[in-house]
Parts: C-alpha cells; structure tokens; sequence
C-alpha cells in the first residue's frame, strides 16, 4: 500500500514570457493497493504466473484563474477513467476508483519483460467549474474492460485496451459504447 500527497502552486506573480500565464494551484491524493492471490514459479524460481488485485484511489482538487493545458491533462476526469480521452471532463474536483484484476506471466525468457492482461473496473465523478470557464456541471464516469500489455522491467507498459463506457462518452467517437486504444505507461 502506497500513499501520497501532491501540491502544486503556480501564482500569476511568477509568470514570465517563456512559460506563458498561469494562475492555479493543485491538490491531489493518490492511494494504490496491491495483493497477490496467487503465484507460480518454476523450479529454479522463476515467476510463471500471477494473479494480482490492485486498487488505486484518487482525489483532485485544480483551481485558478488560468489553469494551462498542461495542468489540465494530467488531473482530468477523462484520463483517470480508462476509455475516455485525456483533457475530457475537465473539472474542478475529481474522484476515481480503478479496480484490476492482473494476470501476468510467463516470464518470456528475458528477465524483467512478460506479458499482462488486466481486467478493469473504473468509476469516476468530477464537479465543479470547467477550467477557465464560468460554465459548471458535474459528471459522472464508469468503465470496465481488458488491457493486454507487455511489460519491461515493471515501468513500461505497451499495449492494448478494450472498454465498455457504462457511462459518460468517449467524446471523439461519438455514442460508441465500446472502444479500444493503445496504450503506453510510465511508472517511475
């Protein structure tokens, strides 16, 4: 179990021509849990398969006159579900719940690169005002579906994922309930 606390402040006194304008301040709170429920390993040790729960928690509270585009990405509601887009459903507060259900393994002969599959239960709800906007709404998101990935050395992530939006829509493909994606994740 993991836990952590993030600030970020960017007052307007400290803005300057090369970064451009900014004027906001961000908080967040990100909890990861993690439980092996099963393992194999051959005769010399090696992992073979595993079945792993994780559950990730996170809360965001984003506020100020001029939130940038690269503030916004990051802490939208749209990249936290999985099957929505990044820098969709930009609000003020966020609160997401992603559930997995990892299966990995076998080790493909090279030591720290093997195969995942996770199953995936999403659910999200963002309110407050949309960014730089006086325009307020609320949302409230929820997803399930597969990723298949390769990993190397537990950092990066590649692959593919399918999902099915119970609710809220992936805004660049319409009323499509199901949809796919590549994917690429960096965990440092």
């Amino acid at each position: 179990f993991v836990a952590k606390f993030d600030a970020k402040w960017a007052p307007h006194v400290l803005n300057h021509a090369l970064s451009g304008e900014a004027d906001y301040y961000s908080l967040t709170l990100n909890a990861v849990g993690a439980k092996t429920l099963y393992e194999l390993e051959s005769k010399n040790g090696k992992d073979l398969f595993t079945i792993t729960l994780v559950d990730r928690a996170n809360v965001n509270w984003t506020d100020g006159s001029l939130v940038p585009v690269f503030a916004q990405g990051p802490v939208s509601l749209g990249r936290k579900v999985r099957g929505f887009n990044t820098w969709t459903y930009n609000t003020q507060f966020t609160a997401v719940n992603n559930f997995d259900i990892r299966f990995a393994g076998p080790n493909l002969g090279v030591k720290g690169i093997f195969p995942r599959a996770n199953v995936f239960f999403d659910i999200g709800y963002g309110c407050g005002n949309y960014f730089n906007t006086n325009y307020s709404a609320s949302n409230f998101l929820m997803s399930t579906g597969v990723q298949l990935t390769i990993s190397f050395f537990d950092f990066i992530d590649l692959g593919y994922q399918v999902a099915y939006l119970f609710n809220g829509n992936k805004l660049s493909e319409g009323d499509s309930k199901i949809v796919g994606s590549f994917t690429f994740f960096l965990d440092f």
